[in-house]
């Protein structure tokens, strides 16, 4: 006699499979392991928009336990991660853990000339061991940094399968300064500038916070002149452009744009950077915002300065199209 054969069909072999990977997924034994799904985001910017995968190419996760004790770290790269992407572990077990979140926009070709972070031991180092110090010359920043963002997060993990999101902040700055000249007075050449941005946040702790004072001066990684060709007087022929990188600016810190010539090193320009720039803030962003969050969430800028023939800096800036009148200001 024949055994009574049952043909299965699709639908129960696919119950069959899922119920088996959620057995497996996550062990209630002793140890309670259980797959965690972490992921990323990127908000904290002017538009209140997800950037992350748009941004972000590596990413590093530092996990620390209830004790703030290093234990582990994962670490994820790709050209352009998907806006679903997660990074999972299956390692750790019930209880109280801090996230601490790195990522960069492109890997680094010269350690010595970007941030770099600390050398933590599992199971020794803590979290006031954890920093990321920009690596300068000589205390001179005059390269394209790769941008930096940073995410911490307090996490309480329960037996089960469990996902969490980190918020990432961005921790460095572009600039490009522009000197222009007034109509009739010609072009400028780049090189009769000695332009920079002196700042002492150029060491962050694992928040992003200052670890300690770092003075670094950053100087410009491309500066040149820019001609329009032939134009008819008074037309502006020319102007003198500028990019630069910088660490995070942080508004009590008080860097200073400083623009002297050259030749003689005579000072045109002394600025409070961070105080300029949330001046632009006042129309640009939400009532919510204080003045860091507003240069935390806007890490580009473009500033338009205006010289006469007299060398002489105006009062009227432009900073992202927005136009800042400075009279009654000194900035000289």
């Amino acid at each position: 006699m024949k055994p009574d054969i049952k043909h299965l069909t699709f639908t129960e072999i696919a119950v069959m499979f899922l119920s088996l990977f959620a057995v497996s997924a996550c062990i209630y034994d002793d140890r309670s392991e259980c797959v965690l799904n972490i992921r990323f985001t990127y908000t904290y910017n002017v538009k209140d928009a997800d950037a992350f995968s748009a941004e972000v190419k590596e990413i590093e996760l530092y996990i620390f336990d209830e004790d703030g004790i290093f234990i582990r770290r994962l670490e994820d790269r790709s050209e352009g991660f998907p806006a679903t992407f997660s990074i999972f572990t299956n390692s750790l077990t019930p209880g109280d853990y801090t996230f601490v979140a790195l990522g960069r926009n492109r890997s680094v070709e010269d350690p010595s000339r970007e941030f770099g972070f600390s050398d933590i031991i599992p199971g020794e180092s803590v979290l006031s061991d954890f920093f990321m110090k920009l690596n300068t010359d000589a205390g001179v920043c005059n390269s394209e940094i790769a941008a930096l963002y940073n995410g911490v997060m307090q996490v309480t993990l329960k037996p089960g399968p469990q996902s969490v999101t980190v918020p990432m902040m961005k921790l460095t700055n572009r600039f490009r300064i522009i000197l222009m000249p007034y109509a009739g007075s010609g072009s400028l050449d780049a090189e009769d500038f000695d332009i920079c941005i002196e700042g002492n946040a150029g060491w962050l702790d694992y928040k992003g916070d200052k670890y300690a004072d770092h003075p670094v001066e950053y100087r410009p990684y491309m500066q040149q002149s820019f001609l329009s060709g032939e134009v008819a007087s008074p037309e502006v022929a020319g102007a003198a452009v500028a990019d630069i990188n910088s660490s995070r600016i942080l508004y009590d810190d008080r860097p200073m744009l400083v623009i002297r010539m050259s030749g003689d090193g005579r000072e045109l320009l002394r600025l409070n950077l961070a105080w300029f720039l949330s001046l632009q803030g006042i129309d640009e962003h939400r009532q919510e915002w204080s003045n860091q969050e507003y240069l935390d969430r806007q890490d580009a800028y473009s500033i338009k300065l205006f010289v006469d023939q007299g060398l002489f800096i105006k009062s009227l800036i432009i900073v992202n199209g927005w136009e800042i009148t400075l009279n009654d200001v000194s900035l000289g």
